[in-house]
């Protein structure tokens, strides 16, 4: 049987580990995972005449008496049968690892011919905002058909250290895990025949890598008010197919657009505009993600705004990413009580999230793709500009969103050329 170390890192935990395996479960075959690597579990799975594999994290310690315990695990999943078995260690040893090792699963049995049936796959590590999310993602989505079962061992434990930077590690999993694996009743059943609050509009242009965790997050909103239009902007590899897997989870609520060729994200905007049905619409980017509240603390304040009200806006959290499966929080970016639409121009914030109402937008005839950028950079920014000369906005002050911060991402690589565009867009309109 093969067994999958994760987190990896060619480190002194790592080889603890390995050595712990070797010893206990001789016939067992080890295959070390590296973080940002967790796709050589589906290179490899394929290939097995086993029904069973295992995945456990690097700086586990495995104890006498843990060959019989999965023995008998996979018993269990074969007769069952479940499709998971995760072993959670004694009480004693959880309070510690809960603390100072926050969100670190133990070590879980997968039963590879019940994810072959359901077509579900480890996740590839960039569909996940971290590497420890890997096993919670996994046994959240196979509980949706079959439950699992976790079961209390003392033949095994997590490293003993705390892990770096474990209080920030704490909040970290304080806010992914809600969204990864929600409680049970967290999530609002949708009621036929009621029309949605929010349409969100999710443009893609070639970002395959991202969708699983952004269409998760909408769709563990704990409010069913809202619908999902995801729009693929004429990409070039593999985003179709992901959209068309992840609508077909939720036909009633996730619709999909597509342009033959790439138009820009303004172009895209205003496509998905015509066939939105819901009063409010909220921009999505497809590399950030929500709050499970978002449409649900958004919907709460919405009979209470003015006619005149065309904008609502509220806070975010930013995430850097460090690397491919390694995000890190950096801290909850508050905007103003009220919007100087100079000064935002000048400085450049970002404004997340940023809620439409629909029927401005159709007034103002959606997204301009006629500026010097032609719809394709700064559309945000160009819309709150026009949205807020002929309207207000209500600020939120509430953390709805989540904005991933990327080296490489296009608004930080066009810095020259936003410079040029926003004295173009005060000369325009006279700011």
């Amino acid at each position: 049987m093969m067994i999958f170390v994760l987190g990896a890192d060619g480190g002194s935990e790592e080889r603890i580990t390995i050595r712990s395996i070797a010893e206990l479960l001789p016939s067992f075959r080890i295959i070390t995972v590296s973080p940002g690597q967790s796709h050589i579990m589906n290179d490899t799975t394929p290939f097995t005449l086993d029904q069973v594999c295992m995945t456990i994290r690097a700086g586990s310690r495995l104890y006498p008496g843990i060959e019989q315990r999965i023995e008998e695990s996979i018993f269990q999943l074969e007769q069952v049968p479940y499709p998971w078995i995760h072993l959670v260690p004694a009480q004693e040893v959880m309070s510690f690892q809960s603390r100072f090792r926050p969100g670190e699963a133990g070590p879980v049995l997968w039963n590879l011919r019940i994810m072959e049936g359901l077509g579900i796959d480890f996740p590839v590590t960039a569909a996940l905002p971290s590497d420890s999310l890997l096993e919670w993602f996994l046994m959240h989505q196979m509980s949706k058909s079959l439950p699992g079962m976790s079961l209390e061992t003392s033949n095994w434990a997590p490293s003993p250290y705390k892990f770096l930077n474990w209080q920030r590690r704490e909040k970290e999993w304080g806010k992914l895990a809600p969204i990864a694996c929600p409680a049970p009743g967290s999530i609002e059943v949708p009621v036929e025949g009621i029309d949605p609050v929010v349409t969100i509009v999710l443009a893609v242009f070639n970002e395959p890598e991202y969708l699983q965790w952004v269409v998760q997050s909408v769709r563990i909103q704990t409010s069913a008010s809202w619908e999902l239009i995801m729009i693929d902007d004429g990409s070039t590899d593999d985003t179709p197919y992901f959209m068309e897997k992840l609508a077909s989870e939720d036909t009633a609520r996730i619709h999909i657009l597509k342009h033959d060729s790439n138009q820009g994200k303004a172009a895209a905007l205003n496509t998905a505009l015509r066939l939105a049905h819901a009063p409010w619409l909220l921009e999505l980017d497809a590399d950030d993600w929500l709050e499970p509240n978002c449409i649900e603390e958004i919907s709460k304040i919405l009979s209470s705004l003015d006619p005149d009200t065309s904008l609502l806006y509220g806070n975010h959290a930013e995430w850097k990413q460090e690397s491919v499966g390694k995000l890190s929080f950096r801290g909850v970016s508050r905007n103003p009580a009220s919007l100087d639409t100079k000064s935002l121009l000048i400085t450049g914030a970002p404004l997340a999230p940023r809620i439409f109402r629909t029927e401005a937008l159709r007034k103002l005839g959606g997204w301009k793709t006629n500026d010097p950028a032609g719809g394709r950079l700064y559309e945000d920014m160009l819309m709150i500009v026009r949205m807020l000369r002929h309207g207000s906005s209500f600020y939120l002050n509430r953390c709805l969103y989540n904005r991933r911060i990327r080296v490489n991402s296009i608004t930080r690589t066009h810095q020259e050329q936003y410079l040029k565009w926003s004295a173009w867009i005060i000369e325009t309109y006279q700011l």
